[in-house]
């Protein structure tokens, strides 16, 4: 159950998880009676934390480790939307990584823990996986070593994304738009002249949803980048947030499909 925004969000989803309904709703509340009314008994809200009128069984909080301020900064001088200590209403927080180093985000979970004791956490490395293309091509990540590519990304945080290119060999360059980038037709025409020259272009899977449909015949391929989940600490406590979940199924009433 998520807002929608950009409309990206959603394609991956039902990409990712084809048996799973994916309900977009700006209300997460009537979102969540929708997301029952066709058979779910969990719920699953992107984002809930800050959505205070939906009661829920569990709070999971993603901290990026690639994006932890030197200094927190609350809206509009930086980009947080509450306090660090707001993390008490957790039941968990998971620090992700994609780029920077385990340490770095063992320093995220300390400094975590410095502010909120009581909260458990656990980090997970969301690292490069293979290369997957037109008609379900896959290819291993070593194709990108040495070679040159057309880096296209409308994510948050595209330098993590250019980063794990360079760290498998890749020699990007870096076509970047702003999050949930809504593709016009002479957006994908320049992308495609310009990926004539690498001959290759690479996306994160968020922006293929979008892209691949509408990317011209003839025109070098287009590739997007799978990522791979690895829990790296906190395994009971994401376990045990799983758990809660599963054992709350109980209380609900059955719907009949």
């Amino acid at each position: 159950v998520l807002r929608g925004y950009g409309e990206d969000e959603p394609l991956v989803h039902r990409e990712l998880n084809p048996g799973v309904p994916v309900v977009t709703a700006p209300d997460r509340v009537a979102g969540t009676a929708r997301a029952h009314a066709l058979g779910a008994d969990i719920a699953v809200l992107d984002d809930g934390f800050q959505h205070r009128a939906a009661a829920r069984v569990c709070d999971i909080v993603l901290v990026s480790a690639d994006r932890w301020p030197e200094r927190w900064r609350l809206l509009p001088a930086g980009p947080m939307r509450e306090p660090l200590d707001a993390l008490r209403r957790a039941s968990l927080v998971i620090v992700t990584r994609k780029a920077v180093a385990a340490d770095v985000a063992r320093h995220v979970v300390d400094e975590i823990a410095a502010v909120v004791p009581s909260c458990p956490a656990a980090i997970v490395h969301l690292a490069v996986d293979e290369l997957r293309g037109p008609g379900g091509a896959r290819e291993p990540l070593a194709m990108l070593q040495g070679r040159a590519v057309l880096a296209i990304a409308s994510i948050a945080d595209p330098r993590a994304f250019v980063a794990q290119l360079a760290a498998v060999g890749a020699v990007a360059e870096v076509a970047a738009f702003a999050d949930h980038h809504d593709f016009s037709e002479g957006d994908i025409t320049r992308l495609a002249r310009a990926a004539g020259g690498p001959g290759l272009a690479v996306c994160t899977l968020k922006d293929h949803v979008k892209l691949a449909p509408l990317w011209p015949r003839g025109a070098p391929p287009l590739w997007y980048v799978s990522q791979r989940v690895e829990l790296e600490l906190g395994g009971e406590a994401v376990d045990a947030c799983l758990d809660t979940a599963l054992r709350a199924r109980s209380n609900l009433p059955r719907v009949r499909r």
